[in-house]
């Protein structure tokens, strides 16, 4: 009888209440690894071959270590996760551009170590027309969306 009330105590709490059942901070320190392994993935990638959509990608799996480590339906991970998915499509195209210019001679750590920001700047340029703007947004779009639970909405009633 005693663990019957003690139950039901629990678990009378309101849904907003019980919104954060996890731990946003975990669910941020597994996009932070997804993005380094993302990004690793992506330069392994681009030794042989450019791919755009390949942010779409990184951005999923950062997501989905965000939501599934820190089970949170709140949104401001989804913000987190966003930017860690804005970073390693910034990083994935600059490692696609080195390994594209090294190919005229120089080795990719010849030329990240004479990179400043202006030619990071040229070279992600060289890299996005309109169709990697459009990447950039689609990436920070998934980042965001998929990062957190949706909590269905619930129907309001109608006044009588």
């Amino acid at each position: 009888m005693l663990n019957v009330l003690a139950v039901s105590e629990e678990t009378s709490g309101s849904p907003s209440q019980n919104k954060v059942s996890g731990n946003p901070l975990i669910g941020i320190a597994a996009g932070f690894g997804a993005m380094i392994g993302g990004i690793a993935l992506w330069i392994a990638v681009a030794q042989k071959y450019q791919i755009t959509w390949m942010s779409i990608v990184v951005a999923f799996g950062i997501a989905s270590a965000v939501k599934y480590a820190g089970r949170v339906t709140l949104w401001w991970p989804g913000v987190v996760s966003a930017l860690f998915a804005l970073f390693a499509a910034i990083a994935g195209n600059l490692a696609t551009a080195v390994f594209i210019v090294s190919k005229r001679g120089k080795t990719p750590g010849e030329i990240i170590s004479g990179m400043d920001i202006g030619t990071a700047i040229t070279f992600l340029k060289a890299l996005s027309g309109p169709m990697g703007v459009l990447m950039y947004l689609i990436t920070l779009y998934v980042g965001f969306w998929f990062a957190f639970k949706h909590e269905p909405k619930k129907p309001v009633g109608l006044p009588d």
